[in-house]
């Protein structure tokens, strides 16, 4: 049987695309790809968050604190195989009209 490793702690920041807020998470994510999402900052929304390790991708979404409304995440996971760390970049996304609005978000190792 295979032993699973200690999971990596990265850190998910972004500031919301509407509000400016800046949002940021403790993510643990697991050799096996479960991932465990917990804010950084009291009242901050829930995140939920997937991680597909075929593919690489992550998706998940959190509701504004502020508007109520629904905000999705995408992005890819980088590793740096000089460095055997991981990274991932991707962008939120509020599909409202009369324009979608994004802001981009980035996940690294947890600072000490």
């Amino acid at each position: 049987a295979a032993v699973e490793s200690t999971p990596r702690i990265l850190t998910l920041a972004f500031e919301d695309p509407v509000e400016g807020t800046p949002y940021s998470w403790k993510v643990s994510l697991s050799s096996t790809g479960a991932i465990r999402v917990t804010p950084q900052v009291t009242g901050q929304p829930t995140l939920t968050l997937r991680f597909d390790r075929v593919r690489g991708e992550f998706s998940g979404s959190y509701v504004s604190a502020a508007d109520k409304v629904r905000r999705a995440i995408f992005g890819a996971a980088l590793l740096d195989p000089a460095e055997d760390l991981l990274r991932a970049h991707g962008w939120v996304e509020l599909n409202a009209l009369p324009a979608t609005k994004t802001a981009a978000w980035k996940l690294e190792l947890a600072q000490p």
